[in-house]
């Protein structure tokens, strides 16, 4: 597990293997967004929108 206290002052964890397995259900395999993706989920990151 990976515990990080967010942007919002709120502590996360993630199971590292379940960022992996979701990576690996989108070919092709792309590290920088699987990385991106666990920030998103612990509020490390802010989220951009679609359109920036």
């Amino acid at each position: 597990m990976i515990e990080a206290t967010g942007r919002d002052g709120v502590t996360r964890r993630i199971d590292p293997a379940d960022v992996v397995r979701k990576e690996f259900s989108s070919p092709p395999i792309e590290i920088t967004r699987m990385l991106a993706g666990a920030e998103l989920t612990l509020r490390l990151a802010s989220q951009v929108d679609a359109g920036e």
